[in-house]
């Protein structure tokens, strides 16, 4: 009796050390290869307003919310885009700044493929093309203080919309789907790509 029950014992055993090594190595990572530097830490986002370390209030520069979206979807948008804090490129005036942020990107499709082990990636980009890019704003380019080169770039973002209309924002992740997040990768070459397909 003894001797049928150890081969059904080792494979027991096995098994379990088979299913902890897969639960183990399969648990997704986050690729993070170029840290945001010298962010300012966001304390909260309110109607559009974010709120820095130290009280400083601004706003993305350049655009406006876009029509038709959910109650806080625009907030949800930004909590997420600045999780891990803002750089101030340039302060178009006194209550608007154009950003640069470095979301995570979820790897939707087989982030729980062991062989790839990959949750998804933190990419910089700057907020207010990303938004417009994400559907969550328009391009307000009859802002004062803009440059005409910061105009084209936003009325260019408006062609890069994925055609699917869906919300490519994740809040349980803290991410923005990786459909979007490929396209930041090379985000200026795609911008000129739309500039020049918009000139006459």
């Amino acid at each position: 009796m003894r001797a049928r029950l150890v081969p059904f014992l080792v494979l027991i055993v096995l098994g379990a050390i088979a299913v902890g090594a897969f639960v183990f190595e399969s648990r997704p990572r986050w690729k993070r290869d170029h840290p945001l530097q010298g962010a300012t830490q966001v304390e909260r986002v309110e109607n559009g307003v974010i709120t820095l370390a130290g009280g400083e209030h601004i706003r993305p520069a350049g655009i406006r919310e876009a029509p038709g979206l959910g109650p806080g979807e625009f907030d949800i948008f930004l909590r997420v885009a600045t999780a891990q804090g803002v750089v101030i490129e340039r302060q178009v005036d006194d209550s608007s700044a154009l950003l640069q942020v470095e979301p995570r990107f979820w790897n939707w499709c087989g982030t729980s493929q062991r062989s790839k082990n990959w949750a998804g990636s933190y990419l910089q980009s700057p907020l207010s093309e990303l938004a417009i890019i994400c559907g969550v704003a328009d391009p307000d380019l009859a802002q004062p203080g803009l440059s005409d080169q910061e105009s084209e770039r936003l009325a260019a973002c408006e062609q890069l919309r994925p055609g699917v209309e869906m919300s490519w924002v994740r809040p349980d992740l803290n991410a923005i789907m990786y459909d979007i997040g490929a396209m930041v990768r090379d985000l200026d070459l795609h911008i000129e790509f739309a500039i020049e397909d918009q000139a006459p």
